[in-house]
């Protein structure tokens, strides 16, 4: 079986490559460069150039409506500068029922209450002495507390309800 014995042409393939890969580059310069010249070009037309025709006769619709009828615009800026006003505009509570009906479904007598304070007990040195084996941890108190000890919790004191502690 016949095989190539001849030694690859390096300098060939490598300019070819840098060849192909320069061509890529400037292809997409230039495809860039095309699409941003036309989408400026019709950003022009569209934006800064002469309006569509729908939009001149709605506005000249528009200058002739505010410009005819009962309180034309003219005569209308002139009361606004002078202080009066007209008295079609009148001031009147809401006839909307939407917000009520949010509170409609909103549950009687619930009243948020804040979750209470844990409060993490705290075991004394004499206790920890009692137990030498067990590391010993810091609490927020700074005080040093067995980390494998079960401590006991210390219940909150609640008052009745009515009565007062600082009144007897």
């Amino acid at each position: 079986m016949a095989t190539e014995k001849s030694e690859p042409k390096y300098p060939v393939i490598v300019g070819l490559a840098v060849f192909v890969i320069t061509a890529l580059l400037g292809i997409r310069l230039l495809l860039q460069q095309y699409y941003i010249a036309m989408y400026e070009d019709e950003q022009q037309r569209k934006y800064l150039g002469a309006p569509h025709a729908r939009v001149t006769r709605a506005r000249a619709e528009w200058n002739e409506h505010l410009r005819s009828g009962d309180h034309p615009i003219e005569r209308a800026m002139q009361d606004f500068a002078s202080g009066s006003r007209p008295n079609v505009i009148t001031i009147r509570p809401s006839t909307d029922i939407a917000p009520l009906q949010g509170w409609a479904a909103k549950p009687t007598g619930f009243v948020p209450h804040p979750p209470e304070p844990v409060v993490e007990p705290v075991v004394s040195l004499e206790n920890q002495a009692s137990d030498a084996s067990a590391p010993l941890a810091v609490s927020d108190a700074g005080q040093a507390a067995s980390t494998d000890a079960a401590p006991t919790p210390t219940a909150p004191t609640t008052q009745p309800e009515g009565e007062n502690p600082s009144h007897p």
